[in-house]
């Protein structure tokens, strides 16, 4: 599936595979959404492939802002998720038993 770019009630959502090729592009968008729109907030959750890369690139975009943009994104992998999610219900977490 090709990569989709949806705004979701403010939110940037990215869905679909992003090739190694295509990176540049799709960081290069971002940079041009931020320099209209001081704030965005970016979910890539669904997508495929590469998105560790893009993870770093949005890292390397992130530190490169000014002091009045703001870029917010996350997203996780169904593997992550469930690590997360074991580690949040582990009885040894200190934290689960303060809540």
């Amino acid at each position: 599936m090709a990569l989709e770019i949806k705004n979701i009630e403010g939110v940037i959502c990215l869905k679909g595979a992003v090739s190694s090729s295509h990176i540049t592009e799709v960081v290069n968008f971002f940079k041009g959404l931020i320099a209209i729109e001081s704030r965005v907030i970016v979910n890539f959750c669904d997508v495929t492939s590469n998105q560790k890369s893009l993870l770093r690139e949005f890292i390397k975009l992130e530190n490169n802002l000014t002091d009045d943009q703001e870029f917010l994104f996350y997203g996780a992998t169904p593997a992550d998720a469930v690590q997360l999610y074991k580690e949040i219900n582990n009885p040894q977490n200190f934290y689960s038993i303060a809540a």
